[in-house]
């Protein structure tokens, strides 16, 4: 493989958010599957060079399709220690055998070989001190803890 084929990437963050899974909007089966929209309620994110918490108010309009598997489509605001503000906006898929399905619909900690959680994230600001996110090529990887996910994200090029 020659070096130019070579993916770079570096590690950008942790991110751990709280889903209140309990308050859902069920949306209900559209043409593109079953629509639930979750609200996020807080949440946690650092990395080397950014830290802060997520703000109530995100959701992830999840889209779960006729095989189990999920869409994810999450959109929530970040804000740092030192006071930015952070758009967050990432989509993937969530897929997983329907023995675990179920017991993710019941609540329980899955096992990380259960299951694939893999996104693709943009992030926005107009802070200064972070407009390289701007243009940061993002993809991260999660694992599910009953409702509440911990992505780990990495940028690309």
């Amino acid at each position: 493989m020659s070096k130019a084929a070579q993916l770079k990437h570096d590690y950008l963050m942790t991110l751990t958010l709280e889903v209140d899974s309990a308050s859902a909007y069920p949306i209900g089966m559209t043409l593109s599957g079953n629509r639930m929209v979750a609200p996020i309620v807080g949440g946690t994110f650092s990395g080397p060079r950014l830290e802060g918490v997520a703000l109530p108010g995100g959701a992830d309009w999840v889209l779960v399709g006729s095989d189990g598997s999920m869409k994810i489509d999450v959109r929530t605001t970040l804000k740092t220690t030192d006071g930015a503000f952070i758009y967050l906006q990432y989509r993937g898929r969530f897929i997983a055998s329907a023995e675990a399905m179920q017991q993710l619909r019941a609540g329980n900690v899955l096992a990380p070989e259960e299951y694939s959680l893999a996104v693709s994230a943009d992030l926005e600001t107009g802070h200064e001190g972070y407009t390289w996110l701007n243009d940061a090529m993002v993809v991260g990887t999660g694992q599910q803890r009953g409702f509440n996910p911990t992505y780990a994200f990495f940028t690309v090029g």
